[in-house]
């Protein structure tokens, strides 16, 4: 009997220091490294994507502290060296100078190389982001990409014209073309831009093969289409301006690289006061 009582109380000792061991290793507290994170506080920022091995900046520095400020970790873990996937890497170059490197690669964050368990969904959704910016953004192929003309810190969207492009389906090719009235013709449709500087610089949704030329008009040939104009010399999308206000037309030119392609016009008034 007495024998008996022993395995007994043997048994509940092995129980309870099961028990306790159970206890003292429970799962650490969940901690947001980045909880307090602004996008104030970052000067800069890029991401490498792995694969494919490439790098984007990110410009939104407000929208990647905010999904920063989501993540979650949990206890220290090195192991994500033995796991396969893509694995996305932001660099922030902090206000202060320093430097932060965070990667994410599901289940794990890893932050200034020390890895760590981390919650799923806002690691994906780093994840996703990265991705994201690599695409680019969202372009209808099957039309030109729009233009924007710039000078003194300011920009306007200048007016397509006449365009003839082309683009892959799943069948084949399609193609468009689209005439347009002269651009002399469209002074109700071309409100001048005003700026001080002698300069102007072009960027498109999606950069062309060339700008194939920039001719340019006096306002007083509206309304004279047959007039010739004066062709300005194009230098890495900058072109100079006239003084007073004319009318430029922008003629540029895309091979199809990206599955569409073609020419397409531009128009836009611009009012250059030399002035000091």
């Amino acid at each position: 009997m007495k024998r008996n009582i022993r395995i007994l109380l043997a048994a509940a000792c092995a129980i309870a220091a099961v028990g306790l061991a159970v206890f003292l290793r429970k799962e650490p507290d969940p901690v947001r490294p980045f909880q307090e994170l602004k996008g104030e506080d970052v000067a800069s920022a890029s991401v490498e994507l792995t694969p494919p091995g490439e790098t984007v900046e990110v410009e939104d520095l407000e929208e990647l502290a905010a999904l920063l400020r989501e993540t979650v970790v949990y206890e220290e873990d090195d192991s994500y060296g033995q796991y396969s996937g893509q694995a996305v890497t932001f660099t922030l170059t902090m206000a202060d100078g320093t430097e932060t490197r965070v990667m994410a690669y599901s289940p794990f964050l890893v932050i200034d190389g020390v890895g760590y368990r981390t919650e799923y969904e806002p690691c994906e959704a780093l994840n996703a982001y990265a991705n994201l910016l690599l695409e680019g953004p969202v372009i209808d192929r099957r039309e030109p990409p729009m233009c924007t003309v710039e000078s003194g810190g300011a920009s306007v969207q200048a007016m397509r014209g006449g365009f003839s492009w082309a683009w892959e389906t799943g069948d084949g090719m399609e193609a468009l073309i689209a005439d347009s009235a002269h651009p002399l013709d469209c002074q109700n449709l071309l409100p001048p831009f005003s700026t001080g500087e002698g300069t102007a610089a072009l960027t498109f949704e999606l950069a062309p093969t060339e700008i194939e030329y920039v001719q340019c008009w006096p306002d007083t040939c509206w309304g004279e289409p047959a007039s010739a104009g004066e062709v300005l010399p194009v230098e890495d999308g900058v072109f100079p301006l006239k003084e007073g206000e004319w009318i430029y037309e922008i003629q540029a030119r895309w091979d199809g690289g990206n599955g569409s392609g073609g020419t397409a016009g531009y128009a836009v008034c611009i009012i250059y006061d030399a002035a000091p």
